[in-house]
C-alpha cells in the first residue's frame, strides 16, 4: 500500500454508493463489476448509472465489465443500468457466471484501474471494506475477476432487439 493510499471499513448503504462513484469516477480504462444482481441499491441510483454514461461515452476506449448470474431477473425487474447497457454494448459488456465454483463465491465487488476498490464479503449487503489507490489490492481482485470473465459466457439475455 502506498503512504497516500486509504482502507476503511464500509457500514452503510450511503458509504457504499459514495464509493462506488468515487471508483467510477476516478477510472480511467477499466471497471470490473461483479455482482450477482447488479445490487440494485448500488448500481441503479441514479448518480451511479450517470456515472457509468460519463466512463462509457468519455473517448477513452474505456469499458466497463460485468460479471452476473441470473440476467432475466435484471430485465425482469427493469433494472435502471440495462438500458445504457445495452446502448452502449462496446463499453458496457456483461457476461453470465454459470460453473458451480464461480456461483458459490459469495463476494460481491468493484475494481477500478486507478488502484481503488470496493468488496462486499457478502453480496448484495452493505458492509464490506474500500481500499482507494492501493494498485495491488485492484490487481488482486482484477485477476480474480478475469480468471471468471473468461470461464462466464456472453449475456444474450440483455441484448438489444433491434427491430
Amino acid at each position: 500500500m502506498s503512504d497516500d493510499s486509504q482502507h476503511f471499513a464500509v457500514r452503510s448503504r450511503d458509504v457504499a454508493l459514495d464509493t462506488a462513484l468515487r471508483i467510477v469516477r476516478g477510472a480511467r480504462r477499466r471497471l470490473s463489476v461483479l455482482s450477482p444482481n447488479l445490487d440494485p441499491t448500488l448500481y441503479a441510483q441514479p448518480a451511479m448509472v450517470e456515472a457509468f454514461k460519463a466512463f462509457a461515452i468519455a473517448g477513452r476506449g474505456g469499458q466497463a465489465l460485468f460479471l452476473v448470474q441470473n440476467p432475466g431477473l435484471l430485465a425482469r425487474d427493469q433494472h435502471a443500468l440495462i438500458p445504457l447497457v445495452q446502448r452502449l454494448s462496446s463499453a458496457l459488456q456483461v457476461r453470465v457466471v454459470e460453473e458451480a465454483v464461480d456461483l458459490d463465491y459469495p463476494s460481491a465487488y468493484l475494481a477500478g484501474d486507478g488502484g481503488d476498490a470496493l468488496f462486499h464479503p457478502v453480496a448484495g449487503r452493505s458492509e464490506g471494506e474500500a481500499t482507494l489507490g492501493d494498485p495491488a489490492r485492484a490487481r488482486q481482485l482484477q485477476m480474480h475477476f478475469d480468471t471468471l470473465w473468461e470461464r462466464a459466457r456472453p449475456c444474450v439475455e440483455l441484448r438489444a432487439l433491434g427491430l
